[in-house]
């Protein structure tokens, strides 16, 4: 949000709530998703995103996402 790339109408706590009250649930990164990122090739350069990457990889996860460069890995992307 700091950067402009996202913007929300409400708070990031209203956020959450919305989705534990719909069935997500949060999820800690691990070692195990730390270890997969350091093996990525850098299709991507943001670490949070490479960090996503990974976790969906580690626990095999869809993301949901309208970055192009996601599409580059191999993971279950479905395009926002």
């Amino acid at each position: 949000m700091s950067i402009g790339k996202l913007e929300l109408n409400n708070s990031l706590v209203e956020l959450e709530d919305f989705a534990l009250n719909h069935g997500f649930k949060p999820l800690n990164f691990t070692n195990k998703d730390l270890d997969i990122m350091t093996e990525l090739p850098f299709h991507h350069q943001d670490p949070f995103d490479r960090l996503i990457i990974a976790q969906s990889m580690s626990h095999t996860m869809k993301v949901i996402s309208d970055d192009a460069k996601f599409k580059a890995y191999p993971i279950n992307l479905v395009e926002g």
